[in-house]
């Protein structure tokens, strides 16, 4: 079976997302620093569509933290808490970026 035609268009790395210029090129400053530092939290918030997990996953990939995309109407607290145990007995991983989809299937 093929993948869908948005996973095969879907960016993967800052340039090649359009638009919001002026944010893009701050997060990209951060990611791109030859020694990593602290990346804050963020919150993506927009319309479906719009990348914001394409987003996510291309900072996680790019600073090595495991990516997770979890659905935010169905995921309960302890799954949450079993996810965050496992990752801290992983020591493959510089950390995790957790994505809740409003809109996701898993």
């Amino acid at each position: 079976m093929s993948s869908p035609l948005s996973e095969k268009v879907r960016p993967t790395s800052i340039d090649q997302i359009v638009g919001q210029k002026h944010i893009l090129q701050v997060i990209n400053s951060l990611i791109e620093l030859p020694v990593q530092i602290h990346i804050p939290n963020m919150i993506f918030y927009g319309p479906p569509g719009t990348g914001k997990t394409t987003l996510a996953n291309i900072i996680a990939k790019k600073i090595h933290k495991k990516f997770i995309k979890l659905n935010a109407t169905t995921t309960t607290i302890s799954e949450i808490k079993d996810i965050l145990h496992k990752i801290n007995l992983e020591s493959s991983y510089k950390g995790i970026i957790i994505c809740l989809d409003g809109n996701s299937v898993l």
